[in-house]
């Protein structure tokens, strides 16, 4: 955890989670690197103030690279203008790291990576790219092209090889994907945060056995279905991230499909009602965060049997809460330490809600 001043720490998502390792969370930096949202975004948005070319023969002109020159098997390039034309040739068929940070390019071909079969990590970030780079010839485990502008309509044909772990494209100007575009046996970490879509990307989503975390925040959702999130009912997948979207509805069911879904993120969205079944039966979650939505009441059985939730946010809604009905959480309160219901407008607790018995682990409310 970085603290900038006094009283104000920063965290990154790989700490901030490892507080729920004990339940099996078990993040890592390179998670935190390649599109989980952090307080703190320095591992996936360094610094670029300082320049640097390593892995080419860079001829400057002040802080343009004239020419990349030759190229190594990994190359790295931050803050410098490509005034060079960066095309197929200009990297070996062998490389196999390629990383631009902060960079602007005057022209990059958009078959520049489609031949370069050892490729394995391909970061480019903040750097103005509008395209999505082919790489289904490569190797790549890790394609992290966070901040930039790109775009895809239906005339992009790539595919993502089955060797992807990590793919990131927060911050874009992404409204869909090709069907089946999101696949692979080895993909752990998916991040479309920051981006443009209205339609979750269902179809989107092909062979995933592996999907552990898949991030959607901050785009245009209003709506999550049932057959959204059915391509997600997989074994290994324990955390969605829906926060910061203009969701109005949710549909009966859609969450308890995914039995093993763990951390749920549904904060600053526009969630007024929450039918009965919505939140049911989620055996495993332990963390729900609905914080900053516009519930004004919780109408009854609006909460049932979340046996293992440890943290729960319900706090700052707008309009301010101001009613909980007394049965509106049913067999929660076993596991749960943290309650978090400031800065509303109630005006009392119900009793049986709050019971003590209820709540045996409770540290916090």
């Amino acid at each position: 955890m970085f603290c900038l001043i006094p009283g104000r720490c920063l965290w990154s998502a790989h700490s901030y989670w490892s507080k729920y390792s004990p339940e099996g969370i078990n993040y890592n930096l390179d998670d935190t690197e390649n599109g989980m949202w952090s307080d703190d975004n320095r591992p996936y948005l360094p610094n670029s103030w300082s320049s640097s070319c390593s892995g080419c023969t860079c001829r400057y002109e002040g802080v343009s690279v004239v020419e990349l020159g030759k190229c190594t098997n990994s190359m790295s390039v931050t803050a410098l203008t490509i005034s060079d034309n960066v095309t197929a040739e200009t990297f070996p068929v062998t490389a196999t790291s390629i990383n631009f940070l902060g960079c602007t390019f005057t022209n990059i071909s958009e078959d520049t990576f489609t031949n370069i079969t050892g490729l394995t990590k391909l970061s480019i970030r903040q750097s103005g790219l509008t395209f999505m780079p082919d790489v289904s010839k490569s190797q790549i485990t890790t394609l992290n092209l966070i901040d930039n502008s790109i775009t895809l309509d239906s005339k992009y044909k790539g595919t993502l090889p089955d060797t992807i772990e990590y793919l990131a494209l927060t911050n874009n100007k992404i409204h869909w994907l090709p069907p089946g575009f999101i696949n692979g046996s080895n993909l752990r970490l998916v991040s479309l945060g920051g981006n443009e879509f209205v339609n979750f990307p269902a179809a989107s989503l092909g062979e995933i056995p592996n999907i552990m975390y898949f991030g959607i925040e901050s785009n245009q959702l209003t709506k999550i279905s049932s057959n959204h999130l059915l391509p997600l009912n997989i074994s290994t997948f324990v955390h969605l991230n829906l926060s910061n979207n203009g969701i109005q509805y949710v549909q009966r069911g859609a969450f308890n499909q995914m039995q093993n879904l763990k951390i749920l993120e549904l904060h600053g969205n526009t969630i007024s009602h929450i039918p009965k079944g919505v939140f049911e039966g989620l055996k495993e979650l332990i963390h729900l965060d609905l914080h900053h939505n516009k519930l004004e009441k919780l109408t009854s059985e609006s909460f049932i049997d979340l046996e293992k939730l440890i943290e729960f946010r319900l706090h700052s809604q707008n309009p301010a809460m101001t009613t909980i009905m007394f049965d509106s959480m049913i067999n929660i309160g076993k596991a749960l330490k943290y309650l978090f219901i400031s800065q509303n407008e109630l005006t009392h607790l119900p009793h049986q809600v709050f019971m003590e018995a209820n709540f045996t682990e409770l540290i916090e409310l």
